[in-house]
């Protein structure tokens, strides 16, 4: 099974965005939790009293969503969580200069202290991840052998695999994972990281999702609102959902309440126009004159509609309306489009034309685009001469 992992407040925080996310924490889970996400992940909730206050008020609430704080592997700071009651942990690990020694790669891991220290005293009801970075640069044998010795410690319920600097081709990427799931207990989840660096993230996703769709281990992705995350960001929600409602959009729509989304988005990123996610306000935006004809004089529910001829996917399934952006790309059919449509006149071809002229030269010289209401009046102004 397929589920996924929120990293906007621990990845996010690395981007050059980071500031949008502050003092917003309690309000995003809030609707995080209505969508229907299966886990939370964020950073150090001690960096400020602010943020721990947000944290706690999120922690302390009934929530059917997961929260995880990702933690350096260090037993004191397990003791600090702990008494604000976190009960998942995310650990990940830096490789050493030499990845092909499993024993380097291994000897500065404090897991057995901390793995220890829950036994003797009796925790038992935690949830500990362990995560390799760049964990597809190392042979596969060297691999395999870290997650065994990792796993072969109480206590530990998830592993994790990042793709960091996001060069790994799919194909190697879906390989690794297919032989993991072959050799390791199906109790123990697998979570994938995947970076955009070179914008292999959507279609690694894609490879996974199609294997892992309906076996039994939980594989867990990592994802992002609008992608935000260090340098170019990681998978974002829109990678996902986008690709979720193309290959069973009936299953996805009742299992996530995508019509949250806008208000998601909004929430972050109404101070910026920040568009990475292929869902974000302007994704359902059309400019062509030849395109926002065809959709005027196109009933809705159509099969020949612009929103299935054009997007994979209606704009209303996640909260957004489809927009028409007038500019100099306007032609005289979608003036007499308009006419019609909004003001029930009827116009001559050659009389468009010329409203498209002027149209045009509006766009030109005031450097902005069209509103609907600079183009009737022009074309009331034509059709009262």
């Amino acid at each position: 099974m397929i589920r996924f992992l929120d990293t906007t407040f621990r990845e996010g925080r690395q981007s050059h965005l980071g500031y949008l996310l502050s003092g917003n924490l309690h309000r995003y889970f809030i609707q995080l939790e209505k969508m229907g996400i299966n886990y939370i992940e964020i950073s150090n909730p001690f960096l400020s009293t602010s943020l721990l206050e947000e944290f706690k008020s999120i922690i302390n609430r009934n929530s059917t969503m997961s929260v995880a704080v990702h933690s350096p592997l260090d037993l004191d700071f397990l003791k600090k969580l702990l008494d604000i009651n976190i009960k998942c942990f995310h650990f990940s690990i830096k490789q050493s200069d030499k990845p092909n020694n499993i024993e380097t790669t291994c000897s500065n891991i404090n897991i057995g202290e901390i793995t220890q220290y829950l036994s003797d005293n009796n925790i038992d009801d935690v949830s500990l991840k362990i995560g390799l970075e760049n964990a597809f640069s190392v042979e596969y044998n060297v691999l395999s052998s870290f997650f065994h010795t990792i796993l072969s410690r109480n206590q530990i319920d998830k592993i994790s695999l990042s793709d960091s600097n996001g060069s790994t081709h799919p194909d190697q990427i879906l390989d690794t994972l297919r032989k993991l799931d072959k050799e390791i207990s199906m109790s123990i989840a697998i979570g994938i990281h995947l970076h955009n660096d070179t914008g292999l993230a959507a279609m690694t996703f894609n490879n996974i999702y199609n294997f892992f769709k309906n076996s039994k281990r939980e594989i867990i992705v990592d994802i992002s609102m609008g992608g935000i995350g260090e340098r170019n960001g990681i998978l974002s929600y829109g990678d996902v959902m986008a690709l979720l409602y193309k290959e069973d959009n009936k299953r996805y729509l009742k299992n996530f309440n995508f019509q949250e989304y806008k208000k998601i988005y909004l929430l972050l990123f109404s101070r910026t126009s920040f568009n990475r996610d292929p869902i974000n306000p302007y994704a359902f935006s059309h400019s062509s004159g030849l395109h926002i004809n065809q959709s005027l004089n196109t009933p809705m529910g159509n099969k020949n509609n612009l929103n299935n001829r054009y997007l994979p996917f209606k704009s209303e399934d996640f909260g957004f309306k489809t927009k028409y952006v007038y500019n100099e790309t306007l032609n005289k059919e979608t003036i007499i489009s308009i006419a019609i449509n909004e003001l029930k006149i009827s116009l001559q071809p050659n009389i468009a034309l010329q409203v498209c002229q002027d149209l045009r030269n509006i766009v030109a010289s005031k450097k902005r685009n069209l509103t609907i209401g600079t183009i009737k009046s022009i074309i009331l102004k034509y059709n009262n001469q």
